[in-house]
């Protein structure tokens, strides 16, 4: 009898502590990825080869540092130690992203809003697995000297942008809510972010968005700051898949969501090394590597890593807000509802991948200030008012992660245990 209440007593002991032990015993990488690396099956592997996406095709555009850092991935093999193969391709803006996928060239993509409001409506079969970037600072920039002061300055000037982009969005945003009308008082040119960078004669105004807004500023010194525009929008990147990968080949969709988190932590242990591996893209190169540390530093690092995370009422309600001027102006032939978006959206990937870190998912975006709901936003888009966002640019210092209540299990990062609490 008194062996069986030792035994009893022993299992209830190891009942209570076996999850806290467990967790305590879970290796991870310095960067602060568990191990050992979970594989893509054989079976998705063969299904990929089929269907001739073998190796995988990721199109991004380096000019979004939260997109450009998934290269990174590629270097550090984070996707050839989940047992994938993956080439990433870069571009220069969204729309030649869109072109590639729906042509079947690339079958993982990133995007803004613009973007990917138009590859909804043109039922792409695409879904949305994590946001890859978010907050980037767009602006319109004038020439170093220039006379413009004031919104009402532009009247009659030209505008360049590129047509089609988030930086488009922010721009008439920005008019408006400036009394312009941004294509009656002021003529557009439809110009990539490589010739605004050089602020062209002949152009009164230019509207990239960053690094090229603080290489124009800081480097080049051709250009100063007219009018920061992102706080007339949630602008947001998304990584995509083809729907049928996250149908057919489920864990290759969650391998690609964990190497990319997993790259997001990289960054934030290595960020010179990675700066350094950015620098090797062709597009970045002539920016300074300072620059893009700095540019890293500021988009992916900033805030905590959670940014990552597919908010989706939150992102559904901005989303309404794009697609229904898209629509109004004629660019889309397809009405485009949030209700499209929550169903683009398929968040239980990053849920998994939160789950084997040990952090908790969030429920708040950790760019906005506490608080604010799918209905603030919705009072923010009928009042055209500038909304309140914890931009990255204007975090200091960096949020602390992990903070209280970030974590679930103990987590360990940089050779340092955390507890949750």
């Amino acid at each position: 009898m008194r062996t069986l209440r030792i035994a009893l007593l022993l299992a209830l002991t190891l009942a209570v502590v076996s999850p806290e032990a467990d967790a305590q015993s879970r290796s991870f990488t310095e960067w602060g990825w568990p191990q050992p690396y979970e594989q893509v099956s054989p079976k998705s592997i063969e299904w990929l080869k089929a269907k001739g996406w073998w190796p995988l095709t990721y199109a991004y555009q380096p000019l979004w540092l939260g997109q450009s850092v998934i290269r990174v991935a590629g270097d550090m093999g984070f996707a050839s130690r989940r047992g994938l193969e993956v080439q990433f391709t870069s571009f220069l803006a969204g729309p030649a992203v869109n072109e590639a996928i729906i042509a079947g060239k690339a079958q993982v993509g990133s995007g803004g809003p613009f973007p990917t409001t138009t590859m909804l409506s043109r039922k792409a079969p695409i879904k949305g697995l994590a946001v890859i970037s978010y907050g980037y600072r767009h602006a319109v920039m004038v020439p170093t000297g220039s006379p413009l002061k004031r919104p009402a300055d532009l009247k009659g000037k030209s505008v360049a942008l590129v047509v089609g982009s988030g930086a488009e969005y922010g721009y008439v945003a920005w008019a408006k809510a400036s009394g312009l009308d941004p294509f009656k008082d002021m003529q557009v040119k439809n110009m990539p972010i490589p010739e605004q960078a050089t602020m062209p004669r002949g152009i009164d105004a230019v509207v990239p968005w960053d690094p090229a807004v603080a290489w124009m500023e800081r480097d080049r010194k051709n250009a100063t700051l007219f009018a920061d525009t992102t706080d007339f929008m949630y602008y947001f990147g998304t990584m995509y898949v083809r729907e049928e990968i996250v149908k057919e080949a489920p864990d290759v969709a969650q391998a690609l969501v964990d190497m990319f988190v997993e790259t997001v932590l990289y960054s934030r242990y290595q960020p010179k090394q990675v700066a350094e591996l950015l620098k090797k893209d062709p597009v970045l190169e002539p920016y300074p590597l300072e620059l893009i540390q700095a540019q890293n530093q500021m988009y992916v690092n900033q805030l905590k890593p959670t940014w990552t995370y597919p908010f989706v009422n939150h992102i559904a309600v901005e989303g309404d807000r794009v697609a229904r001027w898209l629509f109004q102006g004629g660019r889309i032939k397809t009405e485009v509802k949030a209700e499209d978006f929550k169903a683009y959206l398929v968040p239980t990937f990053m849920d998994a991948t939160l789950k084997k870190l040990g952090w908790k998912i969030p429920t708040q975006p950790p760019y906005f200030p506490p608080g604010t709901t799918p209905e603030t936003l919705q009072n923010w888009v009928k009042t055209e008012a500038p909304y309140k966002q914890l931009l990255p640019y204007h975090v200091s210092p960096a949020q602390t992660f992990p903070d209280a209540g970030d974590l679930v299990a103990p987590w360990s990062f940089a050779g340092k245990s955390y507890p949750p609490r």
